[in-house]
């Protein structure tokens, strides 16, 4: 029982670490990121290639959705929005921050 405590503390920890570093990523980054995969295309709606970047103090915006399936957990999501017709394109965060920190070696 001490043992499934444990884990489920140690958890927690990582999850508010990633939680931390994924609020801690900046717009330059974020921007890095989007030129590094290209998410920078064409709308799908109307092919304009003009996107806002919403922003939050100085740091890309996220959004969070919640998992229907597990009311613990939600998903990030940094958002640009088409400076022509205004639709949404999501760029998961998961991705973001492995870019910045897993790939990197930046998580112990």
């Amino acid at each position: 029982m001490d043992e499934i405590m444990s884990e489920d503390i140690e958890l927690q920890a990582q999850r508010k670490t990633l939680g931390e570093q994924t609020l801690s990523i900046t717009v330059d980054q974020f921007m890095d990121y989007i030129e590094h995969k290209k998410s920078d295309g064409p709308c799908e709606s109307c092919g304009s290639i003009r996107w806002v970047y919403v922003q939050d103090n100085d740091r890309p915006a996220i959004m969070g959705t919640p998992n229907v399936r597990n009311n613990e957990t939600s998903n990030w999501f940094f958002w640009m929005i088409c400076g022509n017709c205004s639709a949404t394109r999501l760029i998961a965060a998961g991705p973001v921050w492995e870019h910045y920190f897993a790939i990197k070696g930046l998580l112990s």
